[in-house]
């Protein structure tokens, strides 16, 4: 069967044509010129951004009614399991008390924790151990890494 005239340049001009229309479909970025009009931000002394009065008002009554809401809850959240001894054997084994007891920390100048001289020592001890193994790993020539035996 023969093209018609013109066919086979149609059809040679049709992928073109849907790369172009598939390129051209996808979402891009779109300059949008809307821009804020109200008042400037009311600005403390030092450059932060404030609260509004009304915004302050808002803050104020969202926490009162959160405070009042939170008066009316149980003192363990979503059931009142409060039945003291009733399940006291059972949350034994799991009660953690984190409190450190011993000396603070040392401290700089800057307020950064000195090391003790024992973790100093641990720290050299532990460096001395680590160059001495790679000391030993030295040898490996870089050229063969993985040295064939020889038999």
């Amino acid at each position: 069967m023969q093209a018609k005239p013109g066919q086979a340049d149609a059809e040679a001009k049709l992928p073109f044509a849907c790369l172009i229309l598939s390129a051209s479909a996808l979402p891009g970025y779109e300059v949008y010129g809307a821009a804020y009009h109200g008042p400037p931000a009311p600005l403390a002394h030092d450059g932060r951004v404030i609260d509004t009065p009304e915004v302050a008002h808002a803050k104020a009554a969202h926490l009162a009614a959160h405070a009042a809401e939170a008066a009316k809850a149980t003192p363990f959240g979503y059931g009142d399991y409060s039945d003291t001894g009733k399940y006291e054997d059972y949350s034994g084994s799991y009660e953690t008390h984190n409190l450190y007891h011993g000396p603070p920390a040392p401290l700089a100048h800057d307020g950064r924790v000195l090391e003790t001289p024992e973790v100093a020592h641990a720290k050299a001890a532990h460096l001395a151990a680590h160059a001495e193994q790679i000391s030993k790993l030295a040898q490996v020539a870089y050229a063969d890494p993985y040295p064939q035996p020889h038999w």
